[in-house]
């Protein structure tokens, strides 16, 4: 006994005992109403018909012989036996068994159908597929829920409707044409456009299948519908990548070509032949070898068999290729053995003409060796240092100007090389790389140190530049300036000579004025030790008088002194000495020195000074000249003024230079002023409005301003007269003032 049968046995066994007890329920009701055999066959027959509907065929089968013994014993005459006495109703006891046999196996078999239908819908409704079932009119009679996932309508509201009312019917000539192989052949094999609910345009792939009657007319239409949409894209996809990769393979601009193991030419395209002068044709079945070179044809042949032995691995090389014409070609070839989807072994290579680079790289050497060469001999010394200021150059004579190989150069760090081939300080550094990332080119001066020790001045020249890949560099041209410098220290002593000889004609023009001032306090030297001497004399005194009279001539002994020094120190020839000072220091000896002057000229001096100048550098006596200079000009640039407007001002403010603190000072007269024309020629050596000057004065003035790190100018003066000026740094020497001084 199979399983099935093991199952279904329990239920024909519990349907068998449930129709049997509605038999005899009947049977009890019809006998007590009095109903004779063939009212009873029928009420039987109907009790069978009913049971017949969850029942099988032989329970059924079994109660129906059972029902014709029961009319035959209960019903039929002579009651209460199993004989009929009358044909009437043995006619009437045939026709039930027989109509309940036929319509149980009728009815039976009909809800057999009914729940196969049922069950092959449940499993249609569990696929993916869409499936609809339409009859001969397009009506749709079945749709399953993978047609309510594709389509969007559900089965209530498409079952017995067309199916053109949702836009899928036969409407199209390939929709036609597709009803009339279904119809000839009694399948379909399909890609048609369909539409769903919301009207998205799907590409569904239909099968379908003819359903046919016992006599064969067609009655239904079994259709089953799979979304291919994506997968379209998908193979469209792949084709368009297929025919780009193929028009990339024929039109690129660079050689392929696809070779066996043995080296043969299985495939090349257009490109790659041409750029041989050959054809496509012509290459196919060659030897890759023949169009290399001769002496590389032995390199280009173990390369192949090197990627044969290392397949999947992309090896490259360079080789000369040969024309058919006799030419020759650098290439360049990345080749991988690879398996064919045949699982054949194939070589890909890839070649790049690379004839124009080789080309350029020989020009680059030869340019790098024309380089090196002028640089090499190059009289100024050359150094080359990357983004983190590590040497990575230098020339002959850096290592000769140094006294190093240019191996140990070529490495040295920034501060290795500024600690022991420099005497700059790490002030002065800073200042030199704040420079050097502000500008494109910095100038500086300062001293190297060679190898055995010794120091030479030098001039430096540095810029910045990037490479193509963005990497940063710097270059240096270093020179010496030896020479420059001893030239500069003699031209700075003729300078100072030319100065004390301006210094001393400046002296000349106010002598009369210093003898006057002077014979002041020796008169009064004089007057007094003639007082002690009369008392002495006399006999007739007092420690308190002699007292005082001996302090007054210290006093005017001091006095004197201080005169004669500061005429001295302006008169005496020295080397410059730059200390710290307060300009304001340097109005007062000033003014000092020409109080006798221009009290005799009538000149009032006002000096307006700030409380808050800041200190500078500088040689006092060259400064006390050059504000003496323009002190004698502006009273000289008065003599032809009234007497009651000779008013020189002497002004002392805080400014600013290249954005550091400084010191201007000017000098204001109300003199005759300053023509337009004579302004820029003022301080031209030997230029002069005076009947009797020597035009140096001014000359030698700015020169000296300019060595402080200043400057001198002049300009008419707004009221009456002319302003001159000179500004000074603050103390606090430049950061690229790294060399020695001007006056040193």
């Amino acid at each position: 006994m199979s399983v099935l049968q093991a199952r279904a046995l329990p239920r024909a066994i519990g349907s068998f005992w449930l129709g049997l007890c509605a038999l005899a329920l009947v049977t009890l009701l019809c006998f007590q109403l009095g109903f004779d055999a063939t009212a009873t066959a029928f009420v039987y027959l109907v009790v069978i018909v009913a049971l017949s509907l969850v029942g099988s065929f032989i329970p059924l089968a079994a109660l129906s012989v059972l029902g014709v013994a029961s009319l035959s014993y209960f019903f039929a005459p002579p009651r209460f036996s199993f004989m009929v006495g009358n044909r009437q109703d043995v006619v009437v006891l045939g026709a039930f068994l027989i109509a309940a046999l036929v319509t149980t196996r009728l009815v039976n078999r009909s809800t057999r159908a009914a729940r196969l239908s049922e069950e092959r819908a449940r499993l249609l409704d569990l696929t993916h597929d869409a499936v609809i079932i339409r009859d001969m009119q397009s009506r749709i009679v079945y749709w399953n829920r993978g047609a309510e996932r594709l389509y969007g309508w559900s089965a209530t509201e498409t079952l017995g409707r067309f199916m053109h009312e949702f836009r899928m019917g036969p409407e199209s000539a390939a929709d036609r044409e597709a009803k009339a192989q279904l119809l000839q052949t009694g399948s379909l094999q399909r890609e048609l456009w369909h539409t769903t609910r919301d009207g998205k345009r799907l590409m569904v792939e239909v099968s379908g299948a003819l359903e046919r009657d016992e006599s064969g007319r067609p009655v239904a239409v079994l259709l089953t519908l799979n979304d291919i949409t994506e997968r379209k894209r998908a193979e469209d996809a792949l084709r368009k990548s297929e025919e780009r990769w193929r028009a990339v393979f024929e039109h690129n601009p660079t050689m392929y070509f696809m070779l066996d193991p043995a080296g043969t030419v299985i495939s090349v395209n257009p490109f790659g032949a041409e750029q041989l002068g050959y054809t496509v044709e012509e290459l196919v079945g060659r030897s890759v070898l023949d169009v290399f070179i001769e002496s590389h044809r032995e390199a280009a042949r173990r390369h192949v068999a090197d990627c044969l032995a290392h397949p999947g691995q992309a090896l490259s090389w360079e080789l000369r290729k040969l024309r058919r014409d006799g030419t020759m070609l650098w290439v360049r070839e990345t080749a991988r053995a690879m398996r064919t989807a045949d699982d054949e072994v194939v070589v890909l290579v890839v070649c790049e003409d690379i004839t124009q680079r080789k080309r350029a790289e020989d020009e680059l050497r030869a340019s790098e060796t024309r380089f090196r060469t002028l640089v090499d001999h190059a009289s100024d010394a050359f150094f080359m240092h990357d983004e983190r200021g590590t040497l990575i150059d230098v020339n002959r004579q850096a290592c000769e100007g140094l006294g190093y190989t240019r191996d140990e150069l070529v490495g040295m760090s920034r501060a290795d090389f500024i600690s022991r081939l420099t005497t700059t300080d790490d002030e002065d550094a800073k200042g030199i790389r704040e420079r050097y990332a502000t500008s494109d080119i910095a100038t500086l001066e300062s001293r190297h140190r060679r190898k055995d020790g010794t120091l030479f001045p030098v001039e430096a020249r540095m810029r910045q530049f990037r490479s193509e890949d963005g990497h940063q560099f710097g270059i240096a041209l270093v020179r010496d300036i030896t020479d420059r410098k001893q030239a500069e220290q003699s031209l700075r002593e003729a300078q100072a000579a030319l100065a004390h000889v301006t210094r001393v004609t400046t002296l000349g023009e106010v002598t009369a004025s210093f003898a006057h001032e002077l014979n002041q306090p020796l008169a009064a030297i004089a007057n007094n030790a003639n007082a002690c001497h009369a008392l002495l004399a006399e006999g007739i005194w007092e420690a308190d008088e002699l007292r005082e009279a001996l302090a007054d001539i210290v006093s005017d002994a001091e006095r004197a002194s201080a005169i004669i020094e500061r005429v001295r120190a302006l008169a005496k020839r020295s080397a410059p000495e730059r200390t710290e000072l307060r300009l304001g220091e340097v109005v007062r000896d000033v003014l000092a020195l020409a109080a006798a002057e221009s009290a005799a000229r009538q000149v009032t001096i006002r000096t307006d000074l700030a409380a808050d100048l800041p200190v500078v550098m500088g040689d006092r006596v060259q400064l006390q000249q050059v504000l003496l200079n323009l002190v004698v000009n502006a009273m000289d640039a008065m003599a032809g003024v009234d007497e009651s407007e000779r008013r020189l001002e002497i002004r002392g403010q805080l400014d600013m230079q290249d954005g550091r603190p400084a010191v201007t000072i000017r000098v204001e007269d109300c003199g005759i002023g300053l023509k337009a024309e004579e302004a820029d020629r003022l301080f031209e050596p030997f230029y002069t409005t005076k009947p009797h000057g020597m035009g140096l004065g001014l000359a030698i003035s700015r020169s000296i301003l300019e060595a402080h790190g200043g400057r001198l100018w002049a300009e008419s003066n707004p009221g009456r007269g002319a302003v001159f000026s000179f500004l000074l740094p603050a103390r606090g020497r430049s950061p690229l003032d790294v060399g020695p001084g001007p006056d040193r």
